[in-house]
């Protein structure tokens, strides 16, 4: 299977928004063409590794699933090549990327190489959901010495997950949506996969990274739907929608029917820890129990 680095810069989703401040009118779209060549341009990383045809098969098909869930509901094809999927050796990976089993950034997805299928179906699954979310930056024109100026470019939102003063918010509600979409990747694609044998196919449709944040969304949607007399799944249905198209209805609808749990939800960050807290915070103490039984199996 050929190995695809196609894609010209502007056939490709890139970003959603960018946003440009304190620059001239005349500046902003050479600032705007400036970050999208430069998001082209994967990390420099020594040694990146041709993906075996089992890995192809894999972002092939897990593209072909995201893309069958986004369409229906309305939204496009993802338009990401191959080639902006990086396979790198363990030691690079942790000396030019680091951040857990894998990374997405600007709009490209690093991860080292694993032996088990399963477990690269998992991250490339999760790392595409991320990709796929609703994207903001923002680059902010500033002064610098000689006349001159910098331009300084930071993200603004990833999905659901907003970043303000130097941290992210909702960044467990993010992480939480962005791995009950994975899941129902992994559904549609393991009948499909020829590099998985039945066993492994199995194990891919029960994993779920990110479980207790999973299972926190899950029941507030699931809350929010019966007390609001809303068709089932509705809530769900707007927290993906959200995540895909930018809007904000799923916190709007948690405001409405459940007070004070965006503000749990603003706060909960990605670990076992958090998802407890947030969990008391919600009185969902069956949750909160559930969950330190399981961190404490770990």
């Amino acid at each position: 299977m050929p190995e695809d680095h196609g894609g010209a810069i502007l056939a490709e989703r890139w970003f959603d928004e960018i946003r440009v401040s304190g620059c001239r009118p005349e500046e902003r779209f050479g600032i705007i063409e400036n970050i999208l060549s430069e998001a082209s341009q994967a990390l420099l990383c020594r040694s990146e590794l041709r993906k075996t045809e089992a890995e192809q098969e894999l972002i092939l098909e897990g593209l072909a699933a995201l893309d069958g869930l986004r369409g229906g509901y309305g939204f496009p094809a993802v338009e990401v090549s191959v080639g902006r999927i990086h396979i790198l050796d363990q030691e690079e990976y942790d000396v030019s990327i680091s951040g857990g089993g894998g990374n997405s950034t600007y709009g490209h997805i690093y991860l080292p190489r694993y032996h088990d299928p399963v477990i690269v179906a998992t991250v490339i699954t999760h790392e595409l959901v991320h990709l796929s979310g609703y994207s903001v930056l923002q680059a902010v024109c500033r002064p610098s010495g000689g006349g001159g100026r910098d331009v300084a470019v930071e993200p603004l939102r990833s999905g659901l997950g907003l970043f303000s003063d130097d941290r992210q918010v909702y960044s467990g509600l993010n992480e939480s949506v962005t791995e009950v979409i994975a899941c129902k990747m992994r559904r549609i694609m393991a009948p499909r996969l020829g590099c998985l044998d039945e066993a492994e196919r199995q194990r891919l449709t029960r994993t779920c990274a990110s479980y207790p944040q999973a299972k926190i969304l899950d029941r507030l949607c699931w809350m929010a739907d019966w007390i609001g007399g809303r068709p089932s799944g509705r809530t769900r249905d707007e927290a993906f929608e959200d995540y895909w198209g930018g809007g904000w209805d799923f916190i709007e609808t948690l405001r409405r029917f459940l007070p004070g749990a965006d503000r749990a939800l603003y706060e909960m960050g990605t670990e076992y820890a958090d998802a407890i807290e947030a969990a008391g915070r919600l009185n969902l103490d069956d949750l909160a129990e559930e969950f330190r039984r399981r961190r404490a199996r770990l």
